[in-house]
Parts: structure tokens; C-alpha cells; sequence
């Protein structure tokens, strides 16, 4: 049976009105972006990662990115860091700034990002990956979700499941997860490895909504949810 991709599936207790959801991309996911996405058939849209540094110091053009059109409902917000008590005040804010979602990123594998220890530097620290999720979820009322990868090397899988913490972390804290079928060690040029969506599904639980993100390199830019509560 075909997936119909017009009909809606929840996030918590917020309705995605369509199966497409865009997909968060630096430099791409800006405001008139998100807002052609929802017009064109979108039921989420996401901005791109917005640093929680730049949040708790007040740099005025991270700010800005908090910025939402009241004709991009339901949106996401992205927010990386690595410092728990950083990124749940970070959610906060992305909260009172009117985003129906919280979105983490354990997945952005650039060394700018990553050298802070955030992005997917988290996928090999899984306690702190789940000592920051579960900071997130406790700050905020709106649902929270998280992106990561495969993994970090080449046969690797992100927050595996022998960890107690990490299993913890991801079924009792997070809302709905997304996963890009390569490595950390690829960046976005690396062989793509399909069922990130089953794998995600697997590391979160039954009851997590799990999407599958494809690169522009492969011609798509969206996620597609394949389960959900």
C-alpha cells in the first residue's frame, strides 16, 4: 500500500497536516523559505540550526532567526549546543517565540559545530546527548524533537541500545526523531545507508514518530514520516 502523503500524523499533541515535511538546512531554511514550504503542501517546516550560544548572549542576528510568520504553523526551531543548561533556556526562548516544536541537532557533522562538542559530536557521548535532552524537555511544553546520523565512523549507530542512559534519554524525552543515513565521518558526501527511519524508530521507541531525511546531493531535501503514535 502506497504512503498518502496528504494525510496528517501528530508530534505530541501537534497536528502535521501533511506527510512532507521540509527539512532544516543552514543558509536555506530561512522565514520567506519556510513560508513558500507551508504554502506549497509542507505540513512542517523547520529553520535552520540556530546556536544556543548565540541565544544566551543576545547576539542580535541570532535572534533573529527566532523570528516566525504566523503562516508557517506548524514550525519547528533547531537549536545545537552542548551544554544542558544552555540549551534548555535556548528552548525556552524558541518557545516563547511562538515555534510548535523544538528540534535538537545531534547530526550537523561541520568542525565549527562540532569542536564545541555539539552537533554530532553528541552521537559518541550518548550520556551527555541524553543529560541535555532531557534538560530540553523539562524546560519547554511543546514537543520536542531531535536529528542525528547513523553514527560517527562507518559501522557505528548512533546512541546505541546496551546504554541505559541513552535509552532513557530517548524514550522518555523525545517527541519525534530524524536520522540522514550517513556517518559523522561523511559529512553529507558519504555512502547513504537507507531504514534511517527504522533506525531511529528503534533507538527511540515504538511510540516516537521517526523520519527519514534524504541530502540535496540525492536530489531531496524533505523528511517523510514513515510511523507514528
Amino acid at each position: 500500500m502506497g504512503l498518502n502523503l496528504r494525510e496528517s500524523w501528530w508530534i505530541g499533541d501537534v497536528e502535521v497536516p501533511t506527510r512532507v515535511v521540509l527539512a532544516p538546512m543552514a543558509g536555506v531554511s530561512v522565514q520567506a523559505f519556510r513560508r513558500q514550504g507551508r504554502r506549497y503542501g509542507a505540513g512542517l517546516v523547520c529553520s535552520e540550526m540556530v546556536s544556543c550560544a548565540g541565544i544566551e548572549h543576545g547576539n542580535e542576528r541570532t535572534l533573529g532567526y527566532l523570528r516566525v510568520a504566523s503562516d508557517e504553523h506548524p514550525l519547528a526551531i533547531q537549536i545545537f549546543g552542548s551544554e544542558p543548561r544552555a540549551m534548555a533556556e535556548a528552548a525556552r526562548m524558541v518557545e516563547s517565540a511562538g515555534a510548535d516544536l523544538v528540534d535538537m541537532n545531534f547530526g550537523c557533522p561541520v568542525r565549527k559545530v562540532t569542536k564545541t562538542g555539539a552537533g554530532a559530536h553528541l552521537l559518541g557521548d550518548p550520556d551527555l546527548a541524553c543529560r541535555i535532552t532531557e534538560a530540553v524537555a523539562s524546560a519547554v511544553s511543546v514537543p520536542v524533537s531531535v536529528k542525528m546520523r547513523r553514527g560517527v565512523d562507518d559501522g557505528s549507530r548512533a546512541l546505541p541500545r546496551g546504554r541505559p542512559a541513552a535509552r532513557r534519554g530517548w524514550s522518555g524525552d523525545v517527541d519525534a526523531a530524524s536520522a540522514l543515513g550517513e556517518a559523522d565521518v561523511h559529512g553529507v558526501r558519504g555512502p547513504f545507508a537507507d531504514g534511517g527511519a527504522g533506525r531511529a524508530r528503534r533507538r527511540a521507541g515504538d511510540r516516537v514518530p521517526a523520519t527519514s531525511r534524504r541530502t540535496r546531493r540525492r536530489c531531496r531535501c524533505s523528511l517523510r514520516p514513515v510511523r507514528q503514535r
